[in-house]
């Protein structure tokens, strides 16, 4: 599997950017068209698809949502389960049987619970995680825009940290909650498709290329244990499963390009942090790990190019 170039390179340089508690798959930068190392170029990310893909950005974002709208019912029901395994099911179960018979919004009932105008039977745990969201928005409220991303997505949490990302992008430009909501909700679930924007690299995960091509492709952290990252206390079919997925992705990267494809697989890193990414690893000198490029960068066939390092393929191309 190896798609039709006129240049191709498969490069090793340190790695500089792998971080965070999950590994995840890699991303593709796309350059729509070549040009000198003096021209002028943007970058332009695409990587948001899985913003709330953690329980606390989910969370995070829920809260916001009630800040705005608290009578917003599926915000309002993803911070009533938040922390259950059950969502607290059978407590809401009875909750919303009391608001179908009475035609109370949830958190018009949630809110006679808390001053005991209303009972019904096994909904402590309701009211409790009410009291916690009340409790959250009366701190928020005063807060002005760059505070309150500050105080819902903590800056050094990797769970949150592309959803701040998206929210930082945005805080300049708003001035209420509401329009922070908005704007994060449109920029989260309803992404600028990626196209071909002029002079700028295009930075996606594998999941977005699919359907795009560009001149030059890099296809960026093609290391075991990123690319595949397989979950290895799942049962062996379901990591065959997660291994032939990122394999058909893999190859979606590789095929996007029309004339230079770059599969960049990293030499080393902070041995400390790829133990904690889980990473198969060779212990190196001075606190360093040696990686092992991808596996299927050795499925690529007897026509793939000998690897070669970052500085002698920019010294081929003129970078």
């Amino acid at each position: 599997m190896w798609p039709i170039t006129t240049r191709s390179a498969i490069t090793r340089e340190a790695a500089r950017h792998y971080s965070g508690r999950r590994a995840r798959l890699p991303a593709v930068a796309h350059n729509g068209r070549s040009g000198s190392g003096n021209r002028a170029w943007s970058a332009q990310s695409f990587y948001f698809e899985d913003a709330l893909s953690t329980e606390l950005a989910a969370e995070s974002f829920a809260l916001l949502t009630l800040l705005v709208d608290p009578e917003d019912r599926p915000a309002l029901r993803y911070w009533l389960g938040g922390g259950q395994q059950d969502c607290r099911r059978r407590p809401y179960a009875r909750l919303r049987e009391h608001c179908e018979q009475t035609g109370q919004s949830p958190r018009a009932a949630l809110e006679l619970l808390r001053i005991g105008t209303l009972q019904l039977p096994y909904t402590q745990s309701l009211v409790a995680r009410y009291n916690q969201l009340q409790q959250r928005v009366a701190t928020l409220m005063p807060l002005d825009i760059p505070q309150l991303v500050d105080a819902l997505f903590l800056d050094g949490n990797a769970d949150v940290a592309s959803v701040r990302q998206v929210a930082l992008l945005i805080a300049p430009n708003v001035q209420t909650q509401r329009e922070l909501l908005d704007q994060l909700r449109t920029d989260i679930t309803q992404p600028e498709l990626p196209g071909t924007q002029g002079p700028a690299i295009r930075i996606m995960s594998l999941h977005k290329s699919k359907g795009l091509t560009a001149r030059l492709v890099v296809i960026a952290g093609c290391v075991s244990g990123i690319l595949p990252s397989i979950d290895s206390s799942a049962s062996l079919a379901e990591q065959n499963r997660q291994r032939q997925e990122q394999r058909r992705l893999f190859y979606v990267g590789i095929t996007r390009s029309t004339e230079t494809l770059i599969l960049s697989s990293a030499v080393r890193m902070p041995y400390g942090q790829a133990m904690h990414m889980r990473m198969p690893v060779i212990p190196g000198p001075y606190g360093m790990a040696i990686l092992q490029a991808s596996p299927f960068l050795s499925e690529l066939g007897a026509d793939a190019p000998n690897p070669i390092d970052a500085a002698t393929w920019r010294a081929t191309v003129g970078f």
